[in-house]
């Protein structure tokens, strides 16, 4: 096997790569619409050795091949990379899944899974890849990904240091049946008789007709939609009114299996999954216990909870509600707090578990229950949706990228 070659994806500063101009083009979505869709080896055949400059500047960078990919394999174009702190580079397209459109065409992938031929590889920024880099899979190759990659150089079969991945996309294949929970926006809410009911988003600020998940869920006391285990798949992680908490996963044809596990004694803490240091992969849990002070429990193994990982991150919270969401989508956690007068106010997260500010955002938050939501009005929307649905028991479904 050759050895691992270094591909930074640069231009000799430390400036975007991406002229997002190009999607206001109509006559690409026009091809695109009448375009016979190429399979991923033929596309590769076509495409080899010669250098691929999409948007007609910066030159032949790695994100002009993903662009490519996107318009003559996966069927669309014009996935944003402006939401995220690292505008107009490659590693735009993972920070920013939950809002740049890609949930429609690909499930994110964690770095740790072993990749398959067509999945999409995406370096962070500042890491093995300087600026971050995209390349297409070939083949998993041990410590290695063999991938088909542009820059420096024409579009070629290489192979590329698994070191620094931020993770894979994953096309979504029609003819593969899907997950019971599909998008970020849906809506999951327990009613008075202990039923769980789906409410599909519709991407325009409404809700599809609901679908029921299944009954026995009346002794829940709160629960979430959350990717648990990084596998690209939404899972259900509940809190029981025993104070156990439980770990629903998500299975790719539909359905979940039989709950595990993953923490008991916590009654007395008001607690909701957040990736609130990003630098853990995986989301962990938010916590505020009965003295107000708000702790975050890490997440390593995609499965039970430790007190290992505890660090304390807040005082003082008293009997405010807490909602973790990336409000302000700068790729980092926020938390949004109710207090006792019901205004609204939003605590910034930086994402290494420290806060850059607050401020109120509302007044009159009387609903009783609020959910966050990632692209429920739209495509890179943020939302928080609040209902007085009496009896029901709101899930917070949320993208934690």
């Amino acid at each position: 096997m050759p050895a691992a070659a270094h591909a930074d994806d640069v231009s000799g500063t430390d400036t975007p790569h991406v002229d997002e101009s190009y999607f206001a083009d109509e006559g690409v979505f026009v091809a695109q619409a009448a375009r016979t869709l190429s399979t991923f080896d033929g596309w590769v055949a076509n495409n080899e050795n010669r250098y691929i400059d999409m948007d007609g500047a910066y030159g032949a960078q790695c994100w002009d091949l993903w662009e490519n990919y996107c318009l003559y394999v996966i069927g669309t174009s014009g996935i944003s990379t402006q939401f995220s702190p690292h505008r107009g580079y490659a590693i735009a397209l993972w920070d920013g899944f939950a809002f740049n459109g890609a949930a429609d065409y690909f499930i994110q992938i964690s770095a740790s899974s072993v990749p398959q031929k067509g999945d999409v590889a995406i370096w962070q920024y500042g890491s093995y890849l300087p600026y971050s880099h995209v390349a297409m899979v070939i083949s998993d190759a041990g410590p290695n990904v063999y991938c088909f990659t542009q820059n420096p150089g024409p579009s070629v079969k290489q192979y590329l240091s698994k070191q620094g991945l931020a993770g894979y996309l994953r096309p979504i294949r029609n003819n593969v049946p899907s997950p019971t929970i599909k998008s970020a926006a849906d809506l999951l809410a327990v009613d008075p008789y202990g039923v769980l009911w789906n409410y599909p988003a519709s991407g325009n600020g409404r809700f599809g007709a609901r679908i029921q998940i299944g009954p026995g869920w009346g002794n829940m006391v709160t629960g979430w939609t959350v990717d648990w285990n990084g596998n690209g798949i939404f899972d259900v992680v509940a809190k029981w009114n025993d104070g156990s908490l439980r770990l629903y996963r998500g299975q790719a044809d539909g359905g979940f299996d039989s709950y595990q596990s993953i923490g008991v004694g916590w009654q007395s803490m008001q607690i909701a999954p957040s990736r609130f240091i990003r630098s853990n992969g995986l989301p962990g849990m938010l916590a505020k216990d009965s003295s107000g002070s708000l702790w975050y429990y890490t997440n390593s193994s995609g499965a039970a909870l430790t007190t290992a990982g505890k660090t304390q991150v807040g005082w003082n919270w008293g009997a405010w509600n807490i909602l973790p969401m990336d409000f302000n989508a700068d790729g980092n956690q926020d938390v949004v707090a109710i207090d006792s007068s019901n205004a609204m106010r939003l605590y910034r997260g930086d994402g290494t578990g420290a806060w850059l500010g607050s401020g109120q955002i509302g007044s009159g938050w009387t609903f009783i229950s609020v959910a966050s939501s990632a692209g429920f009005a739209g495509r890179g929307t943020r939302s928080l949706v609040g209902t007085g649905w009496k009896g029901y028991r709101i899930f917070n479904s949320q993208r934690l990228d």
